[in-house]
């Protein structure tokens, strides 16, 4: 049972520290941002309005899932690097309910992408 979970971590944390799933985390992280801009904009179209905030809700939930999936594969060593700990309360006070009405407060997940500049040397030279 003990190797099964330790089988388990090995193949979470390889799959959380790889290179496609930072991108995939990194593209939903532009996407949202994109879904939080036209949420706050003038566009006043009730059906437009439900799908960003479907897509804000389905953004929100694999960020929580990722959180959780790097907590269980890392432990409590998650805790020790600091882009973690900011990750971490982003998507924390993003998940509380009454952050839909800060939209700034929600806007602080565009500064998970810029942890993510560093993975990618193709990006940094853009930047």
């Amino acid at each position: 049972m003990k190797k099964t979970v330790e089988t388990d971590k090995r193949k979470i944390k390889k799959l959380v520290e790889g290179s496609s799933f930072d991108l995939l985390i990194l593209s939903l992280i532009v996407i949202d941002a994109v879904a939080l801009g036209l949420m706050a904009s003038d566009i006043k179209d009730i059906w437009f309005d439900k799908v960003l905030f479907v897509l804000d809700r389905m953004c929100m939930a694999i960020f929580v899932i990722e959180m959780l999936m790097k907590i269980y594969a890392h432990g409590l060593s998650f805790f020790k690097k600091g882009w973690n700990v900011f990750d971490f309360v982003i998507v924390t006070v993003s998940s509380l309910p009454f952050a839909n009405y800060f939209i700034i407060l929600r806007t602080f997940r565009l500064f998970r992408a810029l942890k993510y500049i560093n993975r990618f040397s193709r990006l940094k030279r853009i930047i």
